[in-house]
């Protein structure tokens, strides 16, 4: 199964609080680090990735921050995780063996895992960071 790592879980809420606060221009990282609770500089490294990869603008001087790049409709938390993580292929470990779960063998869970998979990888697609509701 998948477990979002921390710095994708932040990615997302990043983003999710930026796309509810950027209405009157340029966010200032550190009131997003306020508003979601992170680290001001793990919040810098993680939008410096993101800004890479084109999902955010940063805005240079006084009136600085990040804006987003593209419309919240427009970015699914899938690629929000992919751009951190890299590709979600199937690459958990198996329940029932410990082991990294290649999905070559013959395994009693490995049907049912490979379906909650494929939900979880279509919830995150049609997903985007307009639909989340930010509770700072």
């Amino acid at each position: 199964m998948y477990n979002l790592s921390r710095t994708s879980q932040y990615a997302i809420m990043g983003l999710a609080s930026l796309a509810r606060f950027e209405k009157n221009g340029p966010v200032p990282v550190g009131v997003l680090s306020r508003r979601c609770g992170i680290p001001s500089s793990y919040l810098v490294k993680v939008f410096g990735r993101l800004e890479r990869k084109g999902f955010l603008r940063s805005v240079r001087g006084r009136r600085g921050g990040f804006r987003l790049a593209k419309p919240p409709e427009q970015i699914s938390l899938l690629r929000i995780v992919e751009a951190i993580e890299g590709p979600m292929a199937a690459r958990g470990v198996c329940p029932l063996t410990g082991e990294v779960c290649t999905g070559r063998q013959n395994c009693l869970v490995h049907e049912g895992k490979a379906c909650l998979e494929r939900t979880l990888l279509s919830l995150l697609e049609t997903s985007s960071i307009s639909s989340l509701h930010v509770v700072k």
